[in-house]
């Protein structure tokens, strides 16, 4: 196969780490089983001495069955040396022991190997989905009943604020929604104390905070993505020659663009009142062939 420069440094580069980022399709496979072969033949480092690890458990049997028939088709090589033949047979009688997997599989390994050094009890699994569910929702429940039988203020003023008529169902989901949500964070509660610290400061303190970037940095994406629409909609207009539409295409455009251009306190949506898209007699017939595609854009 012939590899391109690229496929050929990740392949044969050797003495530091390396990090390959590809589109799908683009070989990432090959190139990894074929630098793995390199590192057997060449290199002399056996397979149980490697770790590759992979997202599904499709792709880690598909990387294991790619790495043997590499290994049994450089066998059946006819140059193939009865010393190299033997060094390959004993590889490919390993690999039911090599460390091809899923990246859970392998942390499952060590914990099953090393429990006794995290306090970890021997026997333990995985838990599914459907258990995990049944265990969130017995410890929500068991969580309000202690709160509702103690009374305690906060707790009641958290209710009052959040949940709506007579459910708490509402205020259930959306701690179960945060508690998702930090889990993929690092280190969830120490995030989810600097968050609370970041939005209960003052608005001078607030302003300095991440949270108040990312605002600033949606609001900012949103309000120019308001105004390419508005920008559509006035191009569209000039080219069907709608003459009566101009004039109030052209005021939608200018009062989202002095929104975008304004200060801080003044881009807000409320401070625009936008025009009644209404054509004149003259324009019916033709708008009717557009209006479609243009309050599509006028609604986004």
């Amino acid at each position: 196969m012939k590899w391109s420069p690229k496929q050929q440094e990740a392949i044969f580069d050797r003495g530091h780490n390396l990090l390959v980022s590809a589109a799908a399709g683009s070989g990432k496979t090959a190139v990894l089983v074929e630098r793995i072969k390199g590192l057997l033949l060449e290199d002399q480092i056996q397979l149980t001495e490697m770790l590759i690890v992979t997202f599904s458990n499709a792709a880690a049997a598909e990387m294991r069955e790619k790495i043997a028939n590499a290994l049994q088709a450089e066998m059946e090589k006819e140059d193939c040396g009865e010393e190299k033949r033997r060094y390959l047979r004993g590889q490919l009688n390993s690999m039911h022991k090599a460390n091809i997997s899923t990246f859970h599989a392998f942390a499952m390994e060590v914990i099953r190997r090393y429990f006794y050094l995290i306090d970890a009890e021997p026997s333990f699994r995985i838990c599914d989905e459907a258990q995990k569910s049944i265990l969130q929702d017995q410890a929500m429940e068991e969580l309000f009943r202690e709160e509702f039988a103690e009374k305690r203020p906060e707790f009641l003023k958290f209710l009052d604020w959040y949940a709506t008529g007579k459910s708490e169902q509402d205020v259930k989901d959306m701690i179960s929604y945060v508690h998702n949500f930090i889990q993929s964070i690092g280190e969830p509660f120490v995030w989810l104390k600097q968050a609370y610290q970041d939005l209960k400061a003052d608005e001078d303190t607030f302003k300095t905070t991440a949270a108040w970037k990312y605002r600033e940095e949606q609001k900012h994406q949103l309000l120019e993505l308001a105004l390419k629409y508005f920008r559509r909609v006035y191009d569209r207009v000039e080219e069907e020659g709608l003459e009566t539409l101009l004039p109030k295409a052209k005021a939608d455009l200018e009062a989202v663009e002095a929104i975008v251009q304004g200060t801080p306190d003044q881009m807000t949506p409320s401070a625009v009142k936008f025009t009644v898209f209404t054509a004149g007699k003259a324009d019916k017939e033709a708008y009717a062939e557009v209006k479609e595609e243009i309050t599509a854009l006028r609604d986004r």
